[in-house]
C-alpha cells in the first residue's frame, strides 16, 4: 500500500487499515522505526516513568535506540530476579 505524505509529515491511514486495526478518531499510536521500515501501532497502555528515555540534544538516534532496545531486556531480568 503506497500513501502519501503530506505536509508538515502527514499521513492518513485508510479506512480499511484503521478499521481492522480498530483506531479511531483521537485514538494514539505508537509508531516504532524497525530496520528499514517504521511499525504502528494502537497504543494499548499509557507509558510510565519507567518507560521513558531522556534524550540530550548531543545524543544521536542510534544511542537513544540501543537504550530502548535494552530496557525491556533488563525489565526482564529484575522480573526473574
Amino acid at each position: 500500500m503506497l500513501i502519501k505524505v503530506r505536509s508538515r509529515g502527514r499521513i492518513t491511514l485508510p479506512k480499511a487499515l484503521r478499521e481492522a486495526m480498530n483506531i479511531k478518531l483521537g485514538d494514539l499510536v505508537t509508531l516504532t522505526p524497525v530496520d528499514d521500515f517504521l511499525m504502528i501501532r494502537p497504543a494499548t497502555e499509557s507509558l510510565s516513568d519507567d518507560d521513558t528515555i531522556s534524550v540530550d540534544k548531543s545524543q544521536d538516534f542510534v544511542t537513544i535506540r540501543k537504550e530502548g532496545e535494552q530496557r525491556p531486556a533488563k525489565n526482564a531480568i529484575d522480573s526473574q530476579e
